[in-house]
């Protein structure tokens, strides 16, 4: 997903070249767009079209004259398909950009929960205020740093990196209420093309750090990067770390940090999205038949979501085909027969599901063995268990 950035350049480059524009905006996440995209020229939501009724959008995308796209290929066929010779079409760059945090928070009992960057006005609600970074006060806010050099600018703090693996410890942050979630706050804007991991966090054993539990993201040369980031209440919030890059000689410039506790129930309130309660066949089962279908169970009713992105794939990464179909609260998927003795694995992408009022379901993968000696060892031995407890007809004189 694009970030405002992104927009709010392309809107004004457009501004500049098209006399008295109009903007069509098409979106699967229009509750985003209403909150972060605000054109001050007529605007109009299409919004009335669901995802099976996407070559619709397609259509009327294409009847456009000018084209805002996102890093998707739906996007860029509407542009491509248009008529008009003389289109302008802003894209982003790089074409693959992230603002979406590309790691979910997995706990032990491995329920998922998705990481959303959509926290903006949760955040602004509270009041709530845990943890703030003070640029000119910045030693204050770090237990300690590894490998790089800190310096105050204009109320910012810019991070040098001194090697390629720099790191910074976070003060302990102290909550009100050990019962509350937390949201974080970051602004910043980097020198060139990275990565960052914004926290490694633990939530077992201090200091001991999970690769699960940490949220990173990709920022480029002089974007302005802004997320809002929801941190489980089970989180330690003690020896929290932050990877700023994975480059020598990088400068970071972090224009705000913060931490403010909100209630769970401002995170999540009564329609939490439909959460995934078992399979059939379970997670991580052997022996399973070649031929059985796989049912995957949820607490309430869903629907396809906006890309309906499920496969099955074996160990090897080979796709199978497989037919995909809802019913009330279970996903159901048939497949042709699998292979003996071979692991597979079902991946359910974001977006693939949603409850019945549009709650997005986390991704999930369900993992399998299929049995050793396929379906037709088991055929026969249930035949000759039938077989056996048949008893014999009395002889008639």
């Amino acid at each position: 997903m694009c970030g405002v950035d992104y927009y709010k350049r392309a809107v004004s480059f457009i501004k500049k070249h098209v006399e008295n524009p109009k903007f069509f905006i098409f979106s699967n996440d229009h509750h985003w767009v209403e909150n972060h995209i605000h054109i001050p020229h007529p605007t109009y939501r299409v919004k009335h079209n669901d995802v099976e009724k996407g070559l619709e959008d397609l259509y009327l995308m294409a009847l456009c004259n000018h084209f805002i796209i996102a890093n998707s290929s739906f996007s860029w066929w509407g542009a491509w398909l248009s008529r008009n010779e003389d289109k302008i079409v802003t894209t982003p760059n790089p074409w693959f950009i992230s603002r979406q945090p590309n790691f979910i928070n997995i706990n032990q009992a491995e329920h998922y929960h998705p990481i959303r960057n959509d926290y903006y006005n949760v955040f602004n609600e509270s009041n709530q205020v845990i943890f703030r970074l003070n640029p000119s006060e910045y030693s204050s806010s770090f237990i300690s740093t590894e490998n790089v050099e800190l310096k105050a600018y204009n109320n910012q703090l810019n991070i040098h990196t001194l090697e390629d693996k720099s790191e910074l410890f976070l003060s302990d942050i102290h909550k009100f209420d050990e019962h509350n979630d937390v949201i974080f706050k970051l602004s910043l804007k980097g020198s060139s093309d990275d990565l960052i991991q914004l926290l490694y966090y633990t939530n077992e054993h201090p200091s001991t750090y999970n690769i699960k539990n940490r949220f990173y993201t990709c920022y480029y040369e002089n974007e302005n990067v802004e997320m809002y980031i929801h941190l489980p209440k089970d989180a330690f919030l003690t020896d929290l770390k932050i990877l700023p890059s994975s480059n020598k000689d990088t400068n970071i410039l972090i224009k705000d940090l913060e931490f403010r506790e909100v209630k769970n129930s401002a995170l999540f309130p009564e329609n939490n999205s439909p959460i995934l309660i078992k399979s059939d066949p379970d997670n991580g089962a052997i022996d399973v038949a070649r031929n059985k279908e796989i049912k995957v169970f949820f607490n309430e009713q869903i629907k396809i979501g906006s890309n309906y992105w499920i496969d099955l794939k074996d160990h090897t990464g080979n796709s199978v085909n497989i037919k995909k179909s809802i019913k009330g609260k279970v996903l159901t998927i048939k497949h042709p027969d699998l292979e003996n003795n071979t692991k597979y694995i079902l991946y359910m992408h974001t977006g693939a599901l949603t409850g019945l009022e549009g709650q997005p379901v986390a991704p999930g993968v369900i993992k399998f063995t299929t049995a050793t000696h396929g379906n037709n060892s088991i055929i026969l031995n249930s035949l000759y268990e039938k077989i056996t407890r048949i008893r014999p007809r009395k002889k008639v004189d």
